[in-house]
Order: C-alpha cells, then structure tokens, then sequence
C-alpha cells in the first residue's frame, strides 16, 4: 500500500489544504471525528517514520477558533506524546 499524504481523509485540494474539515455542529461526534483522524494520522507518521512530518502543516491549516474537531485532534497527539516519550 502506498503511503500517501492524499490518502489521509482531512487531506484535499489543489493546491493542498491539510485541515479540510468541516463540523458537524453535534459537539459528541465531531470530538470522536477529531480523535479518528489523530489515530489515522498517527498511523501514516509511524509508515513515513523516515518522512519530515506533517503536523506544522496541519496545525496551519486549522481554523484560529477551534471546534471539537481540532480540540479532540491535537489531545490524542498530545497524549501519543507522552506515552511515546516513557
């Protein structure tokens, strides 16, 4: 399987946007939403191990007012930091 960034499911446009998310308004779901992307992503940093990372990308391309989505998003690889680091 090819480890492309297009294959992410936040990943569109050209040119590329790396945060095109939309809410759904429901605060419940979109938190889950947030944290399936956070594990989809971690799951393509770990295949592009030797690869420069996307997450200054991603980060850049968030709203300045976050929703669940993003709130969710970055408290999974907040907490996939930490653990990674014990």
């Amino acid at each position: 399987m090819t480890n492309t960034i297009d294959k992410l499911s936040f990943v569109k446009g050209s040119p590329r946007c790396f945060w095109h998310v939309v809410p759904t308004g429901d605060h419940e779901q979109d938190e889950i939403l947030g944290e399936r992307m956070a594990l989809e992503y971690l799951a393509y940093e770990h295949a592009d191990a030797d690869g420069p990372g996307l997450l200054s990308h991603i980060v850049s391309d968030m709203p300045r007012s976050l929703t669940p989505i993003e709130i969710a998003f970055l408290a999974i690889i907040a907490y996939s930091a930490r653990v990674g680091r014990h």
